[in-house]
C-alpha cells in the first residue's frame, strides 16, 4: 500500500506533453519555473471526484498519472503536488514534501487544521517554495525561502515572511493590502504523512471537498474559477461573474477548464 506513494513516474514525456512541454528541462531555477507556471495552465484544481463521485482520492503515483496525464483530469492539492513532485524528482530536482494551513478568509483567533501540502525545492543549497495545488492566488514560479522575501510574478505580487522558528506565512497583495494565504513549516514530511489528511479532506464531514465543487485554473491572461454553481472569469484585470445551472455544468467544464467527466 504505502509502496505506491513512493513509485517512481512512469514516464516523464507524457506528463511533460500534458503541460504543453516537448523535453526534459534542466534541473535550474528558470526551468523550475518553467513547469510550475506550465502546470498551472495545463492541470486544474479540483475536487470533483470527491464531491459529484464521491470517492476518496488516492495519492499512488500510479493512479495519479492516470488521472492527471493519460486522462487529462486535475486534483486537489495532495494529487498534483504529489505528482508534481515526482516530475521534478525524474528531472533531477531535490523535492521536499510540506504541511500547511490555508488561512485564507480565516478570522484572527481561528487556527485552521493542517490541511494542505506543499513542495520545497532546493537548487544551489537554497529552498524555494512550489505549489501547484491550490485553488486560489498561487505564486506562477518558485519563491526562494527568505525571510521577507517580496516579488512581483505574472502580475501578482506575494511575499514569504518568517513567522517563527518552526512556520512560514505566503502573503498576496491585492488592492495595495497583503493578506494571509497559507502558513506552512519547512519541517520534511513523507507522502505517508498525507494519507490521514487526504482521508479526512475526502469524506469527513467538516471538510469542505465533499460538500462544495471547486474548479480552478490558470489562464495567460488570469483565471477561471467555478465555486458550487458560481462560474467566475478574470481576465486581463476585468471580472465577471454569473450563476450557472446544471446543464450547463459540464459544457463549462469542457470548455473553459479542458475536463471531461462522464
Amino acid at each position: 500500500m504505502y509502496e505506491e506513494l513512493y513509485e517512481p513516474l512512469p514516464q516523464t514525456e507524457p506528463y511533460l506533453k500534458r503541460l504543453g512541454l516537448d523535453t526534459v528541462p534542466a534541473a535550474d531555477k528558470k526551468n523550475l519555473d518553467r513547469l510550475i507556471y506550465a502546470h498551472q495552465l495545463h492541470v486544474p484544481f479540483e475536487d470533483l471526484d470527491v464531491c459529484e463521485f464521491k470517492r476518496t482520492a488516492s495519492l499512488s503515483i500510479s493512479s495519479l498519472y492516470e488521472k492527471i496525464v493519460w486522462k487529462k483530469r486535475g486534483g486537489y492539492c495532495y494529487e498534483p503536488n504529489a505528482l508534481f513532485a515526482s516530475l521534478l524528482t525524474a528531472c533531477g530536482y531535490e523535492v521536499t514534501p510540506c504541511m500547511a494551513r490555508i488561512i485564507r478568509d480565516c478570522g484572527d483567533e481561528f487556527i485552521p487544521p493542517i490541511s494542505h501540502r506543499i513542495n520545497l525545492v532546493r537548487i544551489d543549497g537554497q529552498q524555494h517554495f512550489c505549489d501547484v495545488g491550490y485553488g486560489g492566488p498561487m505564486p506562477a514560479a518558485s519563491m526562494p525561502l527568505i525571510d521577507g522575501w517580496e516579488e512581483c510574478i505574472k502580475g501578482q505580487t506575494f511575499r514569504l515572511d518568517q513567522t517563527d522558528a518552526y512556520w512560514w506565512k505566503l502573503s498576496y497583495c491585492s488592492k495595495d493590502t497583503f493578506s494571509t494565504v497559507m502558513s506552512f513549516t519547512p519541517v520534511p514530511c513523507e507522502p505517508v504523512d498525507f494519507i490521514a489528511l487526504n482521508a479526512f479532506a475526502s469524506t469527513h464531514e467538516q471538510s469542505v471537498f465533499p460538500r462544495l465543487r471547486m474548479v480552478n485554473l490558470r489562464t495567460p491572461g488570469g483565471s477561471v474559477s467555478l465555486m458550487g454553481d458560481i462560474f467566475t472569469l478574470s481576465e486581463n484585470g476585468e471580472k465577471t461573474i454569473r450563476q450557472i445551472t446544471e446543464e450547463e455544468f459540464l459544457p463549462i467544464l469542457e470548455q473553459y477548464f479542458h475536463l471531461h467527466i462522464s
